[in-house]
């Protein structure tokens, strides 16, 4: 007294016969808070972003995508915000980070962005910041920088499905790997990687099925692909050929067969520069559709596309085996039909 006076004498009383009757110590939490604004004036941007990191981790199924976060966060958001105290940062303090970028490298600002507010709301959660999100584009940002055009997706260039056949009848020509590789590839309408990849375990000659773990694929779940005659011939073909782990061998220590391999085949070797290896997953998907006889889910699960309606993915309990077994055998012959003359 003065300084404190009656009322807040009083308050100040109320407040600890509270924490006594919830059984705590007011010395001992007093002190706690304290050491809580300590720890919380030293906490900078940076300590929080790499424990956020860590936690995601083992959810994301890209190993590259941690060190892609901490390599952007370092070079463009620790230097800036770094600078104070993670509790003492404001909107202000992020758009000093993006504002330098976000009109010269919009795709690299909007992914900063994302990322700084992901590392907010994780803040939030654990208690280790205080307030709005001050990186949140719809509550923030969106009113003081300008929105960024979407960039048209730029889609794989496809060979038109018309001239699969005589490319088949060229693709005999070649006795290599990636010849055996990319054919397979078409057959199953898969991505490179699933084909790479393939190790001999993942077969079943006896049910003529393929299958593909789920760390190997986009959606992150077991694809099981059923297997034309010629496609099975191709994988019996290479595993005869010797003993090791993956079907289509590599040359490397990794013993897998390189991801560039069937582009440079394709592009290089046989000629087809406008075409990728990717885009024949879309050849399938127009010579199927136009067909106008097979199942659209069944079309949809050869890609091993996701349901995106969730009412109709909640009720599918089938993957539509034997009707893909069906397309995928019509597909074959139709993609060896000018061979087999």
């Amino acid at each position: 007294y003065p300084i404190i006076d009656l009322l807040e004498a009083r308050r100040l009383r109320d407040d600890n016969r509270r924490l006594r009757a919830q059984g705590k110590d007011p010395h001992f939490e007093k002190a706690k808070a304290q050491r809580l604004k300590r720890l919380k004036a030293n906490t900078r941007f940076s300590d929080v972003a790499e424990e956020f990191i860590k936690t995601q981790e083992p959810q994301w199924r890209n190993e590259k995508s941690a060190q892609a976060w901490r390599n952007t966060l370092a070079k463009y958001v620790y230097p800036v915000l770094d600078k104070w105290p993670l509790e003492q940062l404001e909107m202000h303090h992020v758009l000093e980070v993006l504002k330098p970028i976000w009109s010269t490298k919009s795709e690299t600002a909007r992914r900063i962005q994302q990322r700084i507010a992901r590392v907010f709301d994780y803040a939030r959660a654990h208690n280790q910041f205080a307030g709005e999100n001050p990186a949140d584009w719809e509550r923030s940002l969106r009113y003081v920088l300008p929105s960024l055009g979407r960039k048209r997706v730029k889609h794989h260039a496809a060979m038109p499905y018309t001239q699969l056949p005589q490319f088949f009848k060229e693709l005999s020509k070649h006795d290599c790997i990636s010849a055996r590789a990319l054919e397979f590839t078409i057959l199953t309408a898969a991505r490179t990687k699933e084909v790479t990849m393939a190790v001999r375990s993942e077969t079943d000659f006896s049910q003529a099925l393929w299958s593909i773990p789920a760390q190997r694929m986009k959606t992150n779940m077991e694809h099981i692909v059923p297997l034309s005659a010629q496609a099975s011939s191709i994988l019996g073909a290479m595993m005869h050929k010797h003993n090791e782990q993956f079907i289509f061998r590599g040359v490397g220590r990794s013993g897998y067969f390189s991801n560039n391999s069937m582009r440079k085949f394709l592009q290089q070797t046989m000629g087809r520069y406008r075409y990728t290896v990717h885009g024949f997953r879309s050849s399938f998907r127009v010579w199927a559709a136009e067909q106008k006889t097979y199942d659209r889910l069944a079309i949809e699960f050869s890609l091993a596309h996701k349901i995106k309606d969730s009412v109709e993915a909640a009720y599918m309990r089938s993957n539509l085996l034997e009707e893909r077994r069906l397309l995928m055998q019509d597909w074959a012959n139709f993609c060896f039909s000018e061979r087999d003359k």
